[in-house]
């Protein structure tokens, strides 16, 4: 699946050859129909559906991730992250390796933005999470040390709202309802790992990713509902 089929009778710049990709993205992806675009285009693609299918795993933070296009340069990726109720819990505080943006497709989402405070905070672990960005097999190691934090801001984001945060931001998502989806547009590893923040200690590697390919039905249904709430 190319951006061209993607964006067929729509004035969309293709991010391909872009060299602002996230203005390219926000320009794009600001308006839902256009969203809903790229959905049916996956939706009617049995090979796309196959490969996000295979790939699809759910994250430490509890969404279920869609890779729906990857660049050919593997600079980066447009994916789509669905949460539940069922899943959405345990959230960690953490920064991330790239800088990516995002627009909420269905529900709504909480940004809480911290900072370090070393006299009226909380003290939290440090986790060091180690990403392959060839295999995407992912670890979660202690750093055997504490950060103290405190919540600088919480940011309101709703349906159709598009936003870009940069990857040493520290940071933790709540959803606002249920079902919640976002349309993400990964940017290219600026890094290989990022820090995680948690208020408790395990000494041992962990294993973070939970890797769960799914039936193409089941892929499909789940496209369908985002796609019919965009109308």
């Amino acid at each position: 699946m190319t951006l061209e089929i993607i964006s067929k009778n729509h004035d969309i710049i293709n991010l391909e050859n872009s060299r602002n990709i996230h203005g390219c993205f926000k320009k794009t992806f600001s308006t839902l129909s256009r969203t809903k675009v790229l959905l049916e285009n996956a939706l009617n693609d049995k090979k796309t559906i196959e490969r996000i299918s295979k790939n699809l795993y759910v994250h430490q933070n509890g969404f279920h991730k869609y890779i729906l296009y990857t660049s050919k340069s593997r600079k980066w990726r447009i994916r789509l992250h669905i949460w539940d109720e069922m899943q959405f819990n345990n959230q960690d505080i953490h920064n991330h390796t790239f800088n990516f943006t995002s627009v909420v497709v269905q529900g709504g989402l909480k940004n809480l933005i911290f900072e370090g405070d070393l006299k009226n905070s909380s003290p939290y672990h440090l986790y060091r999470y180690n990403i392959d960005n060839e295999t995407n097999d992912s670890q979660v190691t202690s750093l055997e040390e504490t950060k103290g934090l405190k919540l600088k801001q919480s940011i309101d984001i709703k349906k159709g709202d598009v936003y870009y945060q940069d990857a040493s931001i520290i940071h933790k998502i709540e959803a606002a309802e249920y079902p919640t989806a976002t349309l993400v547009l990964q940017e290219s590893w600026i890094r290989n790992n990022s820090t995680i923040y948690r208020n408790h200690l395990s000494n041992h590697l962990i294993s973070e990713r939970k890797h769960a390919p799914a039936d193409s039905k089941i892929v499909s249904k789940n496209l369908m509902k985002i796609i019919k709430s965009l109308k």
